[in-house]
């Protein structure tokens, strides 16, 4: 844990358990606790439920680091490619064969090639949807927070660097 604005090292666990975690908070005062404006971690559940059940508010708090959000949608993205390329070879299509890294691509670093081929694959016979292209498969885009249950897009209360996500519900 460290103090951004003083640029201070306040803790460092011996390990990336809840009860670690735990025991760090219980060392502040309330008042210490209650001063915390915004948590920053990995999505790794013990440390966003000790942060939950330690500081008041911290579902308003929480914010996840964009390196793992970003690993966690581009497995997203590759399970669904797999699954959907597996779908249609077996229906004797080739259309995402060798396509893995065109989806992963930052849009901005493909070339006009790339560019174009990824277009195609849009434009192709695939059965599940890219975001923004479907009117039956809604698309919501949002700031994401820790918090439990069922939230409406952009409401996760995150402060600082947050996680801009998309999430995709079937009808």
């Amino acid at each position: 844990m460290s103090d951004q604005d003083a640029g201070a090292v306040l803790h460092v666990g011996s390990d990336r358990k809840k009860a670690t975690l735990k025991a760090w908070y219980g060392s502040l005062t309330e008042e210490q606790r209650e001063a915390i404006e915004s948590v920053f971690m990995d999505i790794w559940p013990a440390f966003i439920n000790a942060t939950l059940e330690s500081l008041p508010g911290a579902e308003e708090k929480i914010a996840f680091d964009k390196f793992h959000v970003a690993k966690y949608l581009g497995e997203a993205v590759d399970k669904v490619r797999r699954q959907e390329h597996k779908a249609l070879m077996s229906e004797g299509y080739e259309d995402l064969k060798g396509s893995k890294y065109d989806w992963l691509y930052n849009p901005e670093n493909m070339t006009r090639r790339q560019k174009l081929r990824f277009k195609t694959l849009r434009d192709s016979t695939l059965r599940l949807p890219v975001p923004g292209q479907s009117k039956s498969l809604p698309c919501h885009f949002g700031t994401t927070s820790a918090r439990h249950g069922p939230g409406k897009a952009g409401s996760g209360g995150c402060h600082g660097q947050c996680a801009v996500v998309w999430t995709q519900s079937r009808k």
